[in-house]
């Protein structure tokens, strides 16, 4: 039965380079938006009760050149009427080293004890006051398992140590890094200032009329959330050199790129429908018409899909380093791999059940 399938193998290639081509795509873009999402909303993510965001009003991107340095400014918006709270917050990276000597380069996150809403929501171990320990830190849960850090743990940081007090989950990536959390005080013995000042807005108060007043009090620039996010996204845009309209680009692209795995694989059952047509004639069942469609699709999937992680190697052995490139993640080449499964499988199930036999019609 295979034999005239065997012959036609030459015919295959053209669909096994357009869906590698294709899932390559898909992967390549998929990846970039989803690292570029996790740097987006990290930050904002990570501290969910935070209503305004104040910074210096020269500042445009996320790392901001013009720290703030006046307690006044923080004083001034804690008397506004309409704030719950606020607070000063630090962003920045810092140097550590475990037990084991690895170095690490962490996200150091360094936010107020006293400020309950500038805190993460989920924290496995410690109390948010542990913050007030000397030169203490909470590591996230997936840096304290890969480095075998637990509560009590030394890390060497400028000469100095600091010790593990407290681990949190968080299901998002901060950039890419691991992330710690400490005091304002610990932050100010590296020389650190404040880039941020958070705000929490009381229930009724309208965080876009607030914003207004902080700004015309402070002669700094306030951001709500929305705005705080897009503030950080082409901050993400500029560092990796996209294009401001990335996300349409990368929604266009990917349409198109699966609209070209689902006419491929409805041209590759095309391919073999003479020798289908000619097996059910010589009275093959459906079952056995439907697995051997279903064998040649699933192999030329993982063939492509095999090619396109290759493609993405070889990307990242090309491109200079630091470059907006960076190696596929396993959901996402696992949704592909699925998503391709159930598409040839339907695809092939209605291609057998409307195949018609070779010959004259019975009476």
């Amino acid at each position: 039965m295979l034999t005239s399938l065997h012959a036609k193998w030459k015919e295959f290639l053209i669909p096994v380079l357009l869906l590698s081509l294709s899932f390559f795509f898909i992967i390549y873009e998929t990846t970039m938006f989803g690292v570029a999402w996790a740097r987006t909303y990290s930050l904002v993510s990570l501290l969910p009760d935070v209503d305004i965001w104040v910074m210096d009003r020269n500042t445009n991107v996320l790392n901001p050149a013009h720290l703030l340095l006046d307690n006044h400014d923080l004083s001034k918006i804690k008397a506004l009427e309409g704030v719950k709270g606020a607070s000063f917050l630090c962003s920045t990276k810092a140097h550590f080293s475990t037990p084991l000597k690895k170095n690490l380069e962490p996200h150091l996150i360094g936010i107020d004890p006293k400020s309950p809403f500038g805190l993460p929501e989920n924290f496995l171990k410690g109390k948010p006051q542990n913050l007030n320990y000397e030169n203490g830190v909470f590591v996230d849960q997936a840096t304290s398992k890969k480095y075998s850090l637990r509560i009590g743990s030394k890390l060497k940081s400028a000469e100095k140590l600091t010790t593990v007090v407290g681990i949190f989950a968080y299901p998002k990536t901060f950039g890419q890094k691991p992330l710690f959390i400490t005091s304002l005080e610990h932050i100010k013995e590296g020389g650190q200032s404040f880039p941020f000042i958070i705000v929490k807005k009381q229930g009724d108060a309208n965080a876009k009329q607030l914003k207004q007043v902080i700004e015309k009090t402070t002669h700094l620039k306030a951001y709500d959330k929305s705005e705080f996010i897009r503030l950080i996204l082409d901050s993400t845009m500029k560092d990796a050199h996209l294009p401001n309209a990335f996300s349409a680009v990368v929604i266009c692209g990917l349409l198109l790129a699966l609209g070209i795995c689902l006419s491929t694989l409805i041209s590759l059952f095309d391919i073999v429908t003479p020798e289908l047509v000619l097996y059910k004639t010589l009275g093959s069942s459906k079952i056995k018409l439907l697995g051997l469609v279903l064998i040649i699709s699933y192999s030329v999937i993982a063939l492509g899909l095999f090619l396109a992680f290759i493609y993405n190697l070889c990307l990242l052995a090309i491109l200079p380093q630091g470059t907006y490139a960076f190696l596929p993640r396993f959901e996402i080449l696992f949704l592909l791999f699925l998503g391709s499964i159930l598409s040839a499988t339907l695809i092939g199930f209605v291609k057998v059940s409307t195949l018609k036999t070779l010959g004259v019609k019975k009476a």
